[in-house]
């Protein structure tokens, strides 16, 4: 049976302010988290809403730098990670997570860590050492701003 490789790929973490009602018990400025890939193509936003996962394609440029563009337009925080993903391995949603941007976003990044609100997940990134990256899925991480 061939062994079909891991493949490597890059995704940027976008920590904002979402206007919901769990907004009051969630830190200042980490209410919300949303994920941006590419393809060869396009940039691609995905942003885990309350009713449905927003999808929306913006030209790609390779000189592009998109992680930069976010902070100097809104100011959010960004994180900019690549995984490994094992087409052999299967990535789920367990039963009982709750739904959340967290929980998502973790569930298309491959990212295998204990957080629930987007400042868990964002804090666990930063503090995350070398060592532990192969355990949780992560290859690189670079905090942009």
């Amino acid at each position: 049976m061939p062994m079909s490789g891991i493949v490597y790929e890059e995704y940027w973490l976008v920590f904002k302010v979402a206007e919901h009602w769990i907004h009051n018990f969630l830190k200042k400025d980490f209410s919300h988290v949303y994920v941006v890939t590419k393809d060869q193509f396009n940039w691609i936003r995905l942003n885990p809403l309350n009713e449905q996962l927003e999808v929306r394609l913006m030209p790609y440029n390779k000189s592009h730098d998109i992680g930069r563009q976010i902070y100097n337009e809104s100011g959010h925080r960004v994180i900019k990670i690549r995984t490994k993903i094992d087409p052999d391995k299967k990535n789920s949603l367990k039963l009982f997570h709750i739904l959340s941007c967290v929980s998502i976003t973790k569930y298309i990044t491959g990212i295998r860590m204990r957080c629930f609100t987007p400042y868990q997940l964002f804090k666990k990134l930063r503090k995350m050492k070398k060592l532990e990256r192969y355990g949780k899925g992560v290859d690189y991480i670079n905090y942009i701003l």
